[in-house]
C-alpha cells in the first residue's frame, strides 16, 4: 500500500496517472464510480483458470496460447471484459445492494492507467459509501 506521497511519486514516475486527480489522501485516492456494476461471475473465471490448466498439459506448444489469452484478458476493453467475467447487478430503486467479500466491477468518472505491475485495489472505506450514499 501505498502513502499519500508514495501515490504522489508513483504519479511523477509515471507510473500511475488519474484524470482529473481526486482529493488524495492518506494512501487514497477519491474516485467516483459510473452508474453501472458489475458482480465478479466466480465461475466463468474458475472456467478461463480451468481452460488454461488443460492447456498447460498439452505440453510447451501450448505455453504460447496460455500467454496470448492472458494478454488477450489483460488488454480487453472494460465492456468486453465485464461481459465475459461478470454479472451485472441491478439496482432497486437506484440502490445497490452489495454483498461482503465479493469483487464488483464499475467504470469510473476518471481515467486510470496503471503500469503492468501496479495493482489498484478500490475499497468504499469513505462514510458516504458505506452507507450507500
Amino acid at each position: 500500500m501505498l502513502s499519500d506521497a508514495g501515490i504522489k511519486d508513483f504519479m511523477k514516475q509515471g507510473l500511475l496517472s488519474i484524470e482529473p486527480t481526486g482529493n488524495i489522501g492518506p494512501a487514497s485516492v477519491d474516485i467516483h464510480i459510473g452508474d453501472e456494476l458489475f458482480r465478479r461471475d466466480t465461475q466463468k473465471v474458475l472456467q478461463f483458470y480451468q481452460e488454461i490448466d488443460e492447456l498447460s498439459r498439452k505440453g510447451e506448444e501450448a505455453v504460447r496460447e496460455i500467454h496470448r489469452r492472458y494478454e488477450e484478458r489483460d488488454q480487453m476493453p472494460f465492456d468486453e471484459y465485464v461481459e465475459r467475467f461478470g454479472t451485472p447487478v441491478m439496482s432497486k430503486d437506484g440502490v445497490w445492494s452489495l454483498e461482503p467479500n465479493r469483487i464488483y466491477y464499475a467504470k469510473s468518472h476518471e481515467v486510470l492507467k496503471i503500469a503492468r505491475y501496479v495493482d489498484v485495489y478500490v475499497v468504499t472505506r469513505s462514510s458516504s459509501a458505506r452507507n450507500g450514499i
